[in-house]
């Protein structure tokens, strides 16, 4: 499995006629054009595969030649950086139990203003995906994606969902790898910081294991430098954003993040960032020590597991009539560097596919703290001096450049799944 993250200019992955990209990224850029003021996704195909198999493109007729041209070319890219080669010795493939479904999608410019503020870092896709693989046309140095590696074990939710999906022996590898991981912390830059900065070369190609790492789109700002005092400040606010919706869950079963989640936010006493109660939890659990990390242990939980839900009943049990807790945490909590992004990051995204699938029929929207990233720094505004300047150059000369690429979603698909049976595959 290519293990974390590579970046690279697709030279240095496609030895033969890697110019054959610049022809299909005009192509690609002249079909789907920029719409101003807009985050514009073009949806291009999905191609499933089985092992020996002829694959099939659906929609076929999405952008005629265009489409099949792009496919044929991420074939021959992923298999000159391994990804092919992996699923080919895998047994689960290998016996069509299970079949590949590649999302082909195509983004004009990534670079509108709500990427401008501070990262948000998340996963990809409804908890199938296995690969992502990003291919820039820039011909110029672009800023780096930001990520870091993710060695704890996924939360409940995440890992009960992705038991219905994943084949046990890739599940098993994640496990392993993990392991390996956390072992040899030291030996992990991404471990120990945010990988960011710059990108040399042209046409630079992004891959990674979507499991293994949490990511998000550069931004040369910095998060949100948080303190004991700050947060202290700030307990009133948080304690009626938790208030208003314990009486909720006394009621109803959980807490729907998107319906429910304003009601969890606040502003802070010291700037006019909003605050959000789950952050705000997930990043006092960054400290073993606290009352609050014994607290989900007595209650078979763990920092990654800290959702609306598990937030608010937190809240209500330790800090909401015993602010003496609350303060001996937070004080316990600034030992460390305390940083925070503004948001909840999501690990699981909705797939209406899946949704309509009898086998789930649903495609939850799971929130989950990534445990670490509130005590690490970030290259874009803690790496060294030089890299932070040649950053804010490069993000300055790319102001007006379009941040184009085309991204593929690499899919575990049951043969049986409704996807597979609704897109006519044979096989």
């Amino acid at each position: 499995m290519p293990l974390l993250m590579n970046a690279k200019p697709l030279k240095d992955i496609l030895k033969v006629n890697p110019e054959r990209w610049n022809a299909l990224a005009e192509r690609l850029a002249t079909t789907y054009p920029i719409v101003p003021k807009k985050d514009m996704v073009y949806t291009l195909c999905t191609v499933y595969y089985a092992f020996e198999r002829t694959p099939l493109i659906v929609p076929a007729t999405a952008a005629g030649a265009l489409t099949k041209d792009v496919v044929d070319f991420l074939h021959v890219f992923m298999t000159a950086n391994g990804q092919w080669d992996h699923l080919n010795r895998q047994p689960w493939f290998t016996s069509r139990e299970y079949v590949i479904g590649i999302d082909v999608n195509f983004y004009p410019n990534r670079a509108q203003q709500q990427y401008k503020l501070t990262p948000q870092f998340h996963k990809d896709t409804g908890g199938n995906n296995i690969f992502v693989n990003l291919l820039f046309d820039n011909k110029n140095p672009i800023e780096a994606t930001e990520w870091f590696v993710d060695v704890e074990e996924p939360g409940d939710l995440r890992r009960k969902w992705q038991d219905q999906l994943l084949p046990e022996e890739h599940r098993k590898e994640l496990t392993n790898l993990r392991a390996y991981l956390r072992s040899h912390r030291v030996d992990q830059q991404s471990l120990l910081m945010v990988e960011g900065g710059v990108l040399d070369g042209e046409n630079i190609c992004v891959s990674w294991v979507d499991d293994l790492v949490w990511h998000a789109t550069p931004s040369v700002n910095e998060r949100i430098t948080y303190s004991a005092a700050i947060a202290k400040a700030d307990y009133d606010a948080a304690n009626k954003a938790a208030s208003v919706l314990a009486e909720w869950l006394e009621t109803h079963e959980h807490l729907d993040y998107y319906n429910d989640f304003a009601y969890l936010t606040y502003k802070s006493a010291s700037s006019s960032v909003d605050i959000h109660l789950v952050e705000l939890m997930g990043t006092i659990a960054d400290d073993p020590t606290t009352r609050l990390v014994e607290w989900l242990a007595e209650a078979k939980k763990r920092p990654q597991d800290v959702d609306c839900d598990l937030a608010v009943n937190a809240w209500m049990a330790l800090y909401a009539k015993d602010r003496a807790t609350f303060d001996q945490d937070v004080a316990k909590r600034e030992r460390a560097s305390w940083r925070m992004t503004g948001a909840v990051s999501e690990a699981n995204a909705a797939d209406p596919r899946l949704k309509a699938d009898p086998a789930y029929g649903k495609s939850p929207n799971i929130m989950e703290p990534p445990v670490g990233l509130s005590t690490l720094r970030r290259t874009n505004s803690a790496g060294s001096e030089m890299t932070r300047q040649r950053l804010k150059e490069v993000a300055a000369l790319n102001a007006k450049v379009p941040r184009r690429f085309i991204r593929t979603w690499v899919r575990v698909l049951p043969s049986t799944s409704a996807e597979v049976k609704g897109s006519g595959f044979k096989f």
